[in-house]
């Protein structure tokens, strides 16, 4: 146990000697630094250079009198303070790391090959994800990232977009396609677009041979995302004026697509 927790404060920056300090005071206190040597391990030559390190922490609490003795900080406001360190650096970390990626990354396409890194990469985009949500699936890849979808429709984020072979989902802002038969012509195979935060999109046709591409390049991602947009405005449409739409422009809408 003992070596555990010195192996465990050293990845926080406690030396060896440091760490046992520490734990000695926790077990026992207060003591002088000749007792606290004798009980924790660290040679009486190194026990107040030890004190000094832990009290540059904020770990110790001298008390006078001759001789001196010390109490530790207790071990909750320890792990407090650990905890805010790690976030903050972490916080800091997270900017640093997002501020060098947009500006290496920004302008370049990056191929996804494989179903599977396809499914994964959306739900990774989809959990990431911070305000918006721009869908356009099929129900075989909706089934997939259904649960992400959900949980980030929990979160707050708005999604809307276009599902093809489905009745749509009960959250959210979803349109029925209609017209599956003519985008699978079309396309050759099954569109999936995803954007998140007008920032990133993954787009493509499933499981063709140049495989699904991934991007932060502001024109692709708008574009991305005013193709979903469109087929939302032609659903409309097509709801509103029923029978009507495709008698005047073919039930296959043969008079309206190229």
């Amino acid at each position: 146990m003992l070596q555990e927790i010195i192996r465990e404060l050293a990845k926080f920056g406690f030396s060896t000697y440091e760490a046992k300090a520490y734990i000695g005071l926790v077990r026992k206190n207060p003591v002088t630094g000749y007792e606290l040597a004798k009980n924790s391990g660290v040679p009486t030559a190194k026990i107040y250079e030890t004190i000094e390190k832990l009290k540059e922490r904020n770990l110790v609490i001298t008390l006078a009198g001759d001789p001196l003795k010390y109490l530790p900080v207790s071990p909750e406001k320890l792990f407090r303070g650990l905890r805010n360190e790690y976030d903050a650096s972490l916080e800091k970390l997270t900017e640093s790391f997002q501020e060098l990626f947009s500006n290496q990354y920004g302008e370049y396409i990056f191929n996804i090959n494989g179903y599977q890194a396809v499914i994964q990469k959306a739900n990774e985009l989809i959990r990431e994800s911070n305000c918006e949500l721009v869908v356009f699936l099929w129900d075989e890849e909706y089934r997939q990232i259904e649960s992400e979808l959900i949980k980030a429709y929990g979160r707050g984020i708005k999604i809307y977009g276009v599902i093809c072979g489905r009745k749509c989902p009960d959250f959210g802002d979803f349109y029925h396609h209609g017209f599956e038969a003519q985008v699978l012509e079309e396309h050759r195979g099954r569109v999936m677009v995803i954007v998140t935060d007008e920032a990133t999109a993954l787009l493509g046709v499933i499981e063709h041979p140049s495989g699904m591409a991934w991007t932060t390049n502001y024109g692709l991602v708008k574009i991305a995302k005013e193709y979903v947009k469109h087929e939302i405005y032609q659903s409309k449409i097509m709801k509103f004026y029923g029978k009507k739409f495709a008698e005047d422009f073919g039930f296959k809408l043969e008079r309206l697509r190229f």
